[in-house]
């Protein structure tokens, strides 16, 4: 099982997914591409499931994600068929336009047109399809400016054809769009970007009530600020380790909570605070390169697991008093909410049941996923 558990952590990561504004968080998972099968027996560990029949390739994919209890796919790469396979499942599904195609979508709406013609209209409403981000992850600074037009023009081509309940946005890295981490209170989006992407995206987003997906990497971070311990990155810092905002006297044991009040207050910053915040991904790498062209120490499998299982274990406490929350109703004037509860509860806690553990590493193993977790988050500053 330990085995297991080890390569789990490879391609293990944080998608942060809600399907509607109002609706309760799934288990999700990420499509890339087909993995080599395993051996019999690491299958046989892994998964008590029947063997799924002899299908294409797509509804192969189809056939695991329903046998297996998603509730949602990312498709980072989308592929037409398998977006038809999963059509009649209930299965949500956020579907990922590559960064590539930023230009011609933002210079000709015929090439949205295109796209949707492929992609979404042989297969909408049967195919449940929620978002649509328009670039994923690192978008080239000189195509960022290109960003809005390309997602207008998507979600112009959406409406014309009648649809009007598929979100349009973005996927950011956090370092990208974010500056001053400490204190978070006075982060902000960085400029120009900010003013001359950040604001307009959120003004898009604002108006047709859409999401704002942001990836988290505590990893990137601690490679910047060099002063902060390993462990405030992995949860294991203790009540010996944590950071204290002057400002706001708030004290975090944790970079995850950090960063996400960073960008919290960077939407409040510019009046958008009541935008809903997804994290889109987050984890830790399994092995990179250091500065100096050797093996980075910190970047290693055991390590991974670490943060994915102490991510896991903070997602399901409750937090102490003064410690770093997402308010889930209007908040007190100390900041609390009223009727807080952990809305932390992403799925990523059914990692603590065996059989869920056992069944995601055999969609890793066996049929190339990599793990994804959704909700809706809010940071402090609302």
């Amino acid at each position: 099982m330990d085995t297991l558990l080890l390569k789990l952590s490879f391609h293990a990561f944080c998608f942060l997914f809600l399907t509607a504004p109002t609706s309760a968080t799934v288990v999700g998972v990420t499509y890339t591409s087909p993995l080599t099968p395993p051996s019999s027996s690491a299958a046989g560990n892994a998964s008590e499931l029947p063997p799924p029949p002899q299908l294409s390739h797509p509804d192969a994919i189809a056939y695991a994600v329903s046998a297996l209890g998603f509730r949602a796919v990312r498709l980072s790469h989308p592929d037409p068929g398998i977006i038809r396979a999963l059509a009649f499942t209930n299965v949500s599904l956020l579907i990922s336009i590559e960064n590539e195609l930023l230009i011609p979508l933002a210079s000709s709406r015929s090439v949205a047109d295109d796209w949707l013609r492929v992609h979404v209209l042989p297969f909408y409403p049967h195919s449940t399809i929620a978002v649509i981000s328009v670039g994923d992850d690192t978008v080239p600074i000189l195509q960022s400016e290109l960003l809005l037009p390309a997602i207008r023009n998507v979600d112009l081509a959406l409406r014309d054809a009648g649809i009007k309940n598929i979100s349009v946005t973005a996927t950011l890295s956090f370092l990208d769009v974010v500056t001053g981490v400490i204190p978070p209170s006075l982060s902000n989006f960085r400029e120009p970007m900010g003013e001359q992407v950040i604001r307009p995206l959120l003004q898009f987003l604002e108006d047709r009530n859409s999401i704002f997906l942001v990836d988290l990497y505590p990893y990137k971070v601690s490679r910047i600020y060099s002063q902060i311990p390993l462990g405030f990155s992995l949860f294991h810092g203790g009540e010996q380790s944590f950071y204290r905002d002057f400002r706001t006297g708030i004290t975090y044991h944790n970079m995850f909570d950090l960063m996400v009040d960073a960008v919290t207050n960077s939407l409040k910053v510019y009046g958008y605070q009541d935008i809903t915040l997804v994290v889109a991904a987050t984890g830790w790498p399994s092995s990179a390169v250091a500065d100096d062209g050797s093996a980075d120490p910190d970047a290693t499998p055991a390590i991974a697991q670490a943060y994915l299982s102490s991510l896991a274990a903070h997602l399901k406490a409750k937090p102490e008093r003064n410690q770093a929350i997402i308010p889930r109703g209007p908040a007190t004037v100390s900041g609390r909410p009223s009727n807080w509860m952990p809305q932390w509860l992403y799925s990523i806690l059914l990692m603590l049941g065996m059989p869920f553990v056992l069944n995601l590493v055999a969609a890793v193993l066996i049929l190339g996923f990599e793990m994804s977790i959704g909700v809706a988050i809010r940071g402090l500053f609302n």
